[in-house]
């Protein structure tokens, strides 16, 4: 009689534990990540709504604004976040560290080829749009030397003062890219700006040329002149996202409804987007449900 209650709690605490570990099995947690712009935001938190009505079993959490590439790749590897957004441009020189080949379609193999050999992960794109470079220059310089693309721009003597991102300035695929395949000349160190301060510094003659994103909503603003990268040495920046193969396995359905999203997100939703969120302040979790609210996948 004074064991019988003993038996009765301790089977009742081993039922509960296995309960409890079959919940946690049939609720796993998927955690999306971004970098820290806008623009990452709004692709972190689109892809967390769109995987908590598609995935409904799983507990879905956001941890958005880690910082540079280098630190959310970590956390992909780590298992700090389950998915994040991606660039192919990015990846290649970044994460890959290859050089890419010509034209979309190779770049996006060496793309998927890179993150599978090297890190078995997949990147499931593209989305859509491509978050390219677009330089700028004021359009009296333009048209007094006659400057229509980047070759032209090169061959400026004088030398030109550049304002841009921090990445652009650091990464591989920045700087490096425009002195070394262009062999740009400058006047003074390239500058680190916002994009408000970038077209505040060109109208004032601060600077004379200017490095942003196809997705900057300032663009189309001010009397600049967009330069094309005529010898193609950008690569394409076309979004996706990146996900460990283990996770895909682990996860049933997590590659279809990210695959739903492929082709939804333009360059003009994007940029509007963007700029709902940086001009009119709405919050980025707003954003993207009227944004899959308005491509069919709010249900």
């Amino acid at each position: 009689m004074i064991r019988f209650p003993y038996r009765v709690s301790v089977c009742a605490v081993w039922a509960a534990c296995l309960f409890s570990s079959a919940c946690g099995r049939s609720h796993p947690r998927l955690t999306v990540g971004s970098k820290d712009s806008t623009e990452q935001v709004l692709l972190g938190e689109i892809l967390a709504q769109h995987l908590s009505k598609r995935l409904p079993d799983n507990q879905i959490e956001r941890r958005f604004g880690l910082g540079n590439v280098t630190l959310v790749h970590t956390s992909l590897l780590t298992g700090e976040i389950s998915v994040y957004p991606e660039y192919s441009g990015t990846a290649l020189f970044n994460v890959l560290n290859i050089e890419p080949d010509r034209g979309d379609d190779p770049l996006l193999d060496q793309v998927r080829e890179g993150y599978r050999t090297k890190f078995r992960c997949e990147w499931l794109g593209p989305l859509g749009y491509s978050s390219s470079r677009v330089f700028l220059i004021p359009r009296r310089i333009a048209e007094k030397r006659k400057i229509q693309n980047l070759t032209q721009a090169s061959g400026n003597h004088e030398g030109w003062a550049i304002g841009g991102s921090r990445e652009f300035r650091d990464r591989p695929d920045g700087m490096v890219l425009l002195t070394r395949k262009y062999e740009f000349q400058l006047s003074a160190p390239v500058q680190i700006v916002s994009e408000e301060q970038l077209y505040s510094a060109l109208s004032k003659d601060q600077l004379t040329f200017g490095v942003t994103r196809s997705t900057d909503p300032h663009l189309g603003s001010g009397d600049l002149v967009q330069l094309p990268d005529d010898q193609s040495v950008y690569p394409s920046y076309q979004a996706g996202y990146v996900v460990k193969l283990e996770t895909l396995e682990a996860n049933p359905g997590l590659a279809n409804a990210i695959k739903e999203l492929y082709g939804k997100i333009t360059l003009e939703r994007m940029r509007a987007m963007v700029r709902r969120v940086d001009f009119e302040k709405v919050p980025a979790e707003k954003a993207a449900t009227d944004f899959l609210k308005e491509v069919g996948l709010s249900q």
